[in-house]
């Protein structure tokens, strides 16, 4: 689960290591040993191309998390952190993110057809050509 895939300079040209991308099991089994996903840190880590449709997400924290291209179609993700994640072309059709922060997260190309987003925090997240045709965005900023 930690092995490095390769070794980047971030920004602040400090070297950033991204590990391979974690599976659907790995995730399960975090999540079981940590009694549930509430509270959860999978924060920085890479999740991209993972499939995580219809699963309780509910509480975790996947903040600065890589996320591309994943799908989370019908996933529940209430009250989740995601603040400054990567989830360009995620698929989060028809998933439940009611109270979620998705502050200064990167949406592009993101799929949210008929996500439930109310009391979202959106503040300064990139939602360039994302689709949220019949999503419910009550109370999101």
């Amino acid at each position: 689960m930690d092995e490095i895939d390769r070794v980047t300079l971030g920004n602040d040209r400090r070297p950033v290591v991204s590990e391979l991308p974690l599976t659907r099991e790995e995730v399960e089994e975090l999540i079981r040993q940590h009694n549930g996903p509430g509270g959860l840190d999978l924060s920085g880590r890479n999740l991209s191309f993972i499939d995580l449709s219809g699963m309780d997400l509910k509480g975790i924290v996947l903040s600065r998390a890589t996320l591309r291209s994943a799908r989370l179609r019908g996933a529940s993700l209430e009250e989740a952190d995601l603040s400054l994640a990567e989830l360009v072309g995620i698929d989060l059709r028809e998933a439940r993110l009611t109270g979620a922060d998705l502050h200064e997260a990167d949406l592009r190309q993101a799929n949210l057809d008929r996500a439930h987003l109310g009391e979202v925090n959106l503040e300064e997240a990139d939602l360039s050509y994302a689709s949220a045709v019949e999503s419910h965005l009550e109370g999101s900023n």
